[in-house]
């Protein structure tokens, strides 16, 4: 699909959870370039199924008890069942080659600390603005990358995620409705005639890295099928903030760290009472950015 880089695992690869460096240069190119790529077939497609199982339930149950949708449209914010030991998949919360491709594109350090995801509720019509989740414009590096990983295969058909490759660049406020992360229609218009958006149909077994600052929109899910998506958020050991996933009791916290750790990543954790609903607020802590990245080039002397 044009303007989407997808890169398939060889068996070797996916039995050894590392890239060849091949691939591994498609990965972090991609990223570079466009702001996203598909990595394929990394995940049993079982244990998504499993999942699905839990999540569609609950993503009625929140529905019918909450009226905070993203933008207003019928997309929810909708976090992993943690509580459910069973369904802690390392292919799902600890994948190797995902957590390579974030170290090769982030850094050593990086950190596992935000965890969410965006549900599609079916037989929807609206659609989000385009928006990127954060802009900064102080930043040229990569400072923070989402996974989003689709828990049945995602296509314009079930409401896959818009995305425009390249404006991961377009960092600037004034491509912005008053700074405030919203794409003017104008800056959107003239983006597209070089490099259009993609809604992509992605196989379930795969996981969508995007940088965070990429300009992306929520669209219709027109099935009669609940669409969930996971979203995990990795951040470069310098950058600093206080977000943490939020687990339903310490061992889960304990276990998601060791499985994580022998990949090179660290995770921040939290442990929230009340689990099954504190898990979808949506509270996400960016971190430093404007007047707290300044204060601290000139703490180091750098400015």
């Amino acid at each position: 699909m044009s303007g989407l880089v997808q890169v398939t695992p060889s068996p070797e690869e996916r039995d050894g959870g590392q890239w060849s460096d091949g691939n591994l240069r498609k990965i972090i190119e991609a990223l570079r370039n466009d702001g996203l790529v598909v990595l394929k077939d990394v995940i049993d497609p079982n244990h998504l199924d499993e999942l699905n199982k839990v999540m569609v339930p609950d993503a009625i149950r929140i529905r019918k008890e909450t009226d905070r949708l993203n933008f207003g449209t019928e997309n929810i914010q909708q976090a992993a069942p943690l509580q459910h030991e069973n369904l802690i998949y390392d292919d799902v919360f600890s994948n190797p080659l995902l957590h390579e491709a974030v170290l090769h594109v982030l850094g050593p350090g990086s950190r596992w600390n935000f965890s969410s995801g965006n549900t599609a509720l079916p037989q929807s019509s609206q659609k989000q603005p385009v928006h990127a989740d954060e802009m900064c414009p102080e930043m040229i590096s990569p400072f923070m990358l989402i996974a989003n990983i689709p828990l049945i295969d995602s296509s314009p058909d079930t409401g896959s995620t818009q995305l425009w490759p390249g404006t991961h660049l377009l960092r600037d406020p004034k491509f912005y409705v008053d700074g405030n992360g919203r794409a003017l229609p104008e800056c959107q218009e003239a983006h597209a005639k070089d490099r259009p958006p993609v809604q992509p149909s992605v196989k379930k077994g795969s996981i969508i890295v995007r940088d965070l600052t990429l300009w992306h929109c929520g669209m219709p899910n027109p099935s009669e099928h609940v669409r969930c998506m996971l979203a995990l958020g990795f951040t470069a050991k310098w950058w600093h903030n206080n977000s943490a996933v939020k687990v339903p009791n310490e061992s889960v916290g304990d276990y998601l760290q060791t499985r994580c750790r022998r990949n090179g990543i660290t995770v921040e954790t939290t442990v929230v009472d009340d689990y099954n609903n504190a898990k979808d607020a949506h509270d996400f802590d960016l971190g430093e950015s404007g007047q707290g990245l300044y204060e601290r080039e000139v703490l180091a002397g750098n400015m």
